[in-house]
């Protein structure tokens, strides 16, 4: 590997010291202060292995079975890249891998040995390390998305990338209060869309109480001489609150041929 080492000068800036002894001022790809404790280097310092995946296993199939039951992983997010089986790995040890084509920059965690294929990108990390960290860098750090717009990803590129490092007990640190924050989101977004399909279940319920007429006498009643002088039709008006910033207002319109009909406010 051609190690590097990044330091802090006497003038506060930062320098990146070369095999052959050379010294070289990078202060403007340092994209921001890091606490104290904490270093900065270019990734094969801190990895065992970067490639990327080459063409799927002669070996392949689309399930697992008692002999291929080693996953296949290619460029994409739908099942986590999931590709097929195999019956040898090529990774063996806890790593990442970031999608180059496709959506772009998309990394997952893989703890259980694996084949990349399609130009997946594979990054191994040292043991001082914490794989689940570095998958977080690298999700915060990396442009992601489609089209041609997002840089393409390749393994010279990634391997130029520079990493904050912080102390090991600090990394797991940080990633024991990103999943609290996570679990929270994850309870919020269920609690969210359990609301919504309560709010639906009150549409579908109103609109069918609506238009079912042996219902309408449990609300309000109106006269013959009420309806004779305005029988063409009652605006059912309803505010739905969508769990957004904005409201919806619909209305809804009924012929009248009846005497009696049902007309409510739901806010």
């Amino acid at each position: 590997k051609n190690d590097t080492i990044i330091f802090k000068g006497e003038d506060n800036l930062h320098y990146e010291k070369f095999q052959d002894g050379t010294v070289k001022c990078i202060e403007d790809e340092i994209p921001f202060e890091v606490p104290e404790g904490w270093e900065w280097c270019r990734l094969p310092i801190i990895t065992t292995d970067i490639f990327a995946g080459g063409d799927k296993p002669d070996i392949c199939e689309k399930r697992a079975t008692e002999i291929c039951n080693i996953p296949i992983y290619s460029n994409g997010i739908e099942n986590d890249g999931l590709y097929g089986y195999t019956n040898k790995p090529r990774v063996t040890e806890p790593s990442i891998t970031i999608s180059a084509r496709g959506t772009i920059g998309f990394c997952c965690a893989r703890k259980t040995p694996f084949v990349p294929i399609v130009r997946l990108i594979t990054i191994t990390p040292s043991k001082e390390i914490s794989l689940y960290y570095l998958k977080t860098v690298f999700k915060a750090l990396i442009e992601t998305g489609e089209g041609s717009s997002i840089p393409q990803l390749t393994v010279p590129g990634i391997k130029l990338k520079l990493i904050p490092i912080p102390p090991i007990m600090e990394q797991d640190r940080i990633q024991s209060k990103q999943d609290e924050i996570l679990k929270y989101i994850s309870d919020i977004s269920f609690e969210k869309d359990k609301l919504r399909r309560i709010v639906q279940q009150a549409k579908n319920r109103f609109l069918l109480i609506t238009l079912d007429f042996s219902l309408f006498n449990k609300f309000f009643f109106f006269s013959t001489d009420t309806l004779k002088k305005n029988r063409s039709r009652l605006v059912i008006r309803v505010l739905w609150d969508n769990f957004t910033t904005d409201g919806k207002v619909e209305n809804f319109r009924f012929c009248i041929t009846y005497t009696c009909a049902k007309y409510f406010f739901i806010f």
